[in-house]
């Protein structure tokens, strides 16, 4: 890994980019694409499957419920509308 003078190293994409052939960064960075979705899939569906077990309303509603109500937020909070504290 290289190291900037700030003391920084490069991310691990620059570090594939700079080893391999740009097949091997596009494959890992799709790779990683499909596993960043179906996890998030996967914890909204658990959302929605908890919510069933809270409140008895039919799952499959309650996880789009979830996730329209998690996008909703990120919008919001992403434009403001929504004061957020960052760091």
């Amino acid at each position: 890994m290289r190291q900037h003078r700030t003391g920084h190293r490069e991310g691990l994409a620059t570090n594939i980019k700079e080893a391999f052939p740009p097949v091997v960064l596009q494959g890992v960075v799709l790779l990683l694409l499909i596993a960043n979705t179906l996890n998030i899939a996967a914890d909204v569906a658990a959302m929605g499957e908890v919510a069933e077990l809270v409140s008895g309303i039919e799952r499959h509603l309650m996880t789009a419920l979830s996730g329209s109500a998690s996008s909703a937020y990120r919008y919001s909070r992403d434009r403001a509308l929504m004061p957020f504290p960052r760091r």
